[in-house]
């Protein structure tokens, strides 16, 4: 399967998909690589390019972001695994996104989670500033998912 570039480029924009969505590196590697590609030939002009999966491997490779497991994630990528099946569909595509991103905050909820015990285990007032930011962080995280009321 290959992606259109154009569609990548909306997609991305439409959703606020990120490479911090992933959990791995390698997917994080993966949609970089994707979303550089799609950009480049959209500054050529050349939206309606297809980008193989054989090219984003190369560019990884190049790149030096290629190791059997990044190889492993860009292969469940092409054969339907994550979101290659629901390019094409723009609904399923944001659903899946939407799901992508609430794990991530749920795994942020749980680092921040974490963090903020650590911190209270010591209690250092120093290391205040650092909770704070880390609640902010955690406000955007939950915001990008549900929306301000949420947090208020």
């Amino acid at each position: 399967m290959a992606w259109n570039a154009g569609t990548v480029l909306r997609l991305v924009e439409e959703t606020g998909l990120e490479s911090a969505d992933f959990h791995s590196e390698q997917r994080r590697h993966i949609f970089r690589t994707i979303f550089a590609t799609a950009q480049k030939f959209r500054d050529k002009g050349e939206e309606d390019v297809q980008i193989a999966p054989m090219e984003v491997l190369n560019t990884l490779k190049t790149n030096g972001d290629y190791d059997r497991a990044t190889q492993d994630a860009l292969e469940k990528a092409v054969t339907g695994d994550q979101f290659s099946g629901s390019i094409d569909n723009p609904y399923v595509f944001a659903e899946r996104v939407k799901a992508l991103k609430e794990d991530r905050m749920w795994r942020g909820v749980m680092q921040t989670g974490g963090a903020l015990m650590a911190i209270a285990q010591i209690r250092d007032r120093k290391q205040l500033p650092e909770a704070i930011a880390l609640m902010r962080f955690l406000t955007q995280l939950i915001e990008g998912v549900w929306g301000g009321d949420v947090v208020e």
